[in-house]
């Protein structure tokens, strides 16, 4: 991704600015932790941003952070067992 100018936000920062607090009441809600919902949030965001430079032109984006969001959630609920 291109590096954003001064006082511009990137297009990520735009797409964390909109998501990150459904992304986050989803992963609580699923989790029932303030705790495991801040960590699996930035888990998530963390993923997008490695994923989102090889994916498709007509990604649909929402349903993508969000199974992204399940699958962390997933994943790393796994470990805490």
């Amino acid at each position: 991704m291109d590096e954003p100018r001064a006082g511009r936000s990137s297009p990520f920062d735009e797409i964390f600015q909109q998501f990150r607090d459904p992304i986050y009441s989803y992963i609580y809600h699923l989790m029932g932790s303030a705790e495991d919902a801040e960590d699996f949030t930035q888990d998530t965001f963390v993923k997008a941003y490695v994923a989102l430079p090889n994916t498709p032109d007509d990604l649909k984006l929402k349903p993508w952070l969000y199974r992204i969001a399940t699958n962390v959630c997933l994943e790393i609920g796994r470990a805490h067992v």
